[in-house]
């Protein structure tokens, strides 16, 4: 596990590549997101083959019979005793059947008969938000054979500047003339540790450390455009994200970009909310509970379903922490999303910043130029 962008897929295929095992790669998001389309060992190995696409070429009766057969055979060779495989079934928050607790039981009973070894990767703000209903779904509801199978959990932690300067010497040997040196201007930035005025902590995360160097390498480092770098890349997060069809969103019939604005104004909001004032100097709060973020999604998509895991699944706001509880909250992704959308909050409102950080302040300061 570990948060969205943290390389979770790269890493399982690294691994996986890296020892004898034929790794068997299973996208959940290309899955049906029914049960009764996913009923069985042989069912769920057969729809996974046919994510494949490997008999096209076949006409649809013949292509029907032979998938049938093929997952009933796939099963069969993933039940021998042995190393020869590895099933890896990636991203259990894309699939909205695997993403609640009564998907988790099927899922369980199904690899149940298997011998190979099973990697299952999902977000961490997903792993959060169900932290209970996984342990349920794995241990007292997993009635199939009972639990008998230990499983270690594997988080990615963000990424220290040496690693993020690691991935940019790789780039850089890549390339050739102006590009080379715009990134190796933004190299010095990381080495320097001076990069956090310019792009906050977003380079600890692989995704957005792609994103910054890409943006880079087109146009160089502009720190009069930091808050038009915050901005595309936010928005460029929530349009990947709401491609994955499959994951629970908040609102499947809206347009792409309308979703995506909803999004960012239910952030916008969020961040307006969580703050303390203490002897005239505002304090920011790390979390702001699920109830009050209710309220705005109430308020920005009408009639919104699911909007705890769907709003984890499609934004910045990801759950605090792992609970069995209903007392639940959400905590920004990182600090400078938070401070960036305090700062266009205030903006929008016409409140002036002089009670907040001063980063807050300096962000509000460029909105206005």
């Amino acid at each position: 596990t570990g948060t969205f962008g943290a390389g979770k897929t790269t890493t399982v295929l690294q691994a996986a590549a890296s020892k004898a095992s034929a790794p068997v790669l299973i996208e959940c998001r290309l899955l049906p997101a029914l049960s009764n389309q996913l009923n069985s060992t042989s069912v769920l190995l057969e729809e996974s083959l046919k994510t494949l696409r490997i008999l096209d070429e076949f006409s649809d009766a013949d292509r029907q019979i032979i998938y049938e057969l093929a997952g009933t055979t796939f099963k069969v060779m993933l039940k021998r005793p042995g190393k020869n495989y590895v099933v890896i079934l990636d991203g259990l928050d894309e699939n909205r059947f695997y993403s609640h607790q009564r998907g988790m039981e099927f899922l369980s009973n199904q690899l149940a008969e298997l011998s190979c070894s099973i990697v299952l990767t999902t977000r961490l703000e997903h792993l959060n938000a169900m932290f209970g209903d996984f342990s349920a779904a794995f241990q007292e509801f997993s009635v199939k054979y009972a639990p008998k199978r230990d499983a270690r959990l594997l988080q990615l932690d963000p990424w220290i500047v040496d690693q993020s300067i690691s991935l940019c010497d790789l780039v850089i040997s890549e390339l050739e003339s102006i590009q080379r040196t715009r990134l190796q201007e933004f190299r010095e930035l990381l080495f320097n540790s001076a990069f956090f005025g310019f792009y906050g902590d977003l380079p600890s995360n692989p995704l957005m450390l792609r994103f910054i160097l890409d943006d880079v390498i087109e146009s160089g480092i502009h720190e009069t455009t930091r808050l038009l770098l915050l901005d595309s890349w936010m928005r460029r997060k929530i349009r990947r994200d709401r491609r994955a069809t499959q994951r629970v969103s908040l609102n499947d019939n809206l347009d792409l970009e309308e979703f995506v604005d909803r999004i960012m104004t239910v952030m916008q909001r969020a961040a307006g909310r969580m703050f303390v004032l203490c002897d005239g100097y505002a304090e920011l709060e790390e979390t702001v509970p699920e109830k009050v973020v209710n309220e705005i999604i109430s308020s920005v998509f009408a009639g919104a379903d699911e909007s705890f895991l769907g709003l984890a699944l499609n934004s910045f706001l990801l759950p605090s922490g792992p609970t069995r509880t209903m007392e639940r909250s959400f905590v920004f992704a990182f600090r400078i999303v938070q401070e960036y959308l305090l700062a266009r909050y205030l903006k929008t409102t016409g409140n002036p910043p002089n009670e907040f950080p001063a980063t807050v302040q300096e962000l509000f300061a460029e909105m206005t130029v």
